[in-house]
């Protein structure tokens, strides 16, 4: 049976493993993929290490593709960031994160975060813009929470980006480097350039083809 092709890209430079900037959970019919772009500073990382952890298990232990959920795990995950504050040390960080249920996807963004949807690498959609709410705070967050659609036919790809400042990636050069790839591996080689230019992470997810079989109905 195919599976998921992944890959992750990070310039961020710290000690902590890069695998902490990134979430990747399936059980059964649900997958949720997460990046997270943090302060700089060793906190920072913690706090994303715990949002894309969360974000991520939470959605695949009771997976839903409810508003209420997708509110309910972000409420989660920025309580619990808002939790890790020191004095005078604000921590904060973005995230992006892509949840994929049966035959539909959703998505969440925070702060400096984009989620690209191709289907047969053609662009279909970008997240819409959210800089203003970062995870971290204790009010209300109103989060932007775009609602779910369903996969179409042929190969699904998506590329989740969070960082530091405003992205702006051409979305002609990431479609045309897919087209040229093989897998999320050789995609996220081809893009590193531009990824290296924005100073952001990115996870690359591509569904096989026929994913219907994959997940059910």
């Amino acid at each position: 049976m195919a599976d998921i092709s992944i890959m992750h890209y990070s310039s961020y430079d710290c000690k902590s493993p890069e695998n902490k900037l990134f979430g990747v959970r399936r059980r059964g019919a649900a997958s949720a993929f997460s990046a997270a772009y943090p302060a700089d500073n060793s906190i920072g990382i913690s706090a994303c290490e715990r949002a894309v952890t969360v974000s991520t298990n939470s959605f695949v232990q009771r997976p839903s593709m409810r508003d209420e959920a997708a509110e309910a795990i972000t409420g989660f995950v920025n309580e619990g960031i808002y939790g890790m504050q020191e004095p005078g040390k604000n921590v904060f960080c973005s995230t992006a994160a892509l949840y994929i249920f049966r035959n539909k996807a959703r998505w969440t963004v925070s702060g400096n975060a984009k989620i690209y949807y191709f289907a047969d690498g053609k662009l279909q959609s970008v997240s819409e813009g959210n800089e203003d709410v970062i995870l971290g705070k204790r009010l209300n967050l109103h989060c932007k929470f775009e609602p779910p659609f369903e996969l179409q036919k042929g190969v699904n790809s998506f590329l989740i980006i969070s960082g530091a400042d405003n992205i702006a990636i051409d979305a002609a050069v990431l479609e045309k480097e897919l087209a040229a790839s093989s897998d999320a591996a050789e995609w996220t080689e081809r893009i590193s350039p531009e990824l290296k230019k924005q100073r952001c992470t990115a996870l690359a997810v591509i569904l096989p083809k026929k994913k219907f079989r994959l997940f059910g109905k």
